[in-house]
């Protein structure tokens, strides 16, 4: 963990000395946004690249052609 400010931001950075496979990316930047229609916001404008998706934006994600084909669940 190279940053941590409460309620705003967590970046992580790789560890070139793990010991195992190296990763195959330099680091994730994880955004705390608690607003959820700011969070689809930067989505939708492609300032995120993943989120939780609201409820409420269900339907129109699972039905529009833009979406659909790039949702996944676990």
């Amino acid at each position: 963990m190279t940053k941590w400010v409460h309620d705003d931001v967590l970046v992580l950075e790789k560890n070139t000395e793990y010991f195992d496979k190296k990763p195959e990316v330099d680091g994730i930047e994880y955004r705390i946004i608690p607003e959820e229609l700011t969070a689809m916001a930067e989505f939708e404008s492609g300032t995120l690249d993943a989120i939780g998706l609201p409820m409420t934006e269900f339907e129109r994600f699972t039905t529009t052609d833009k979406w659909k084909k790039i949702l996944w669940s676990r």
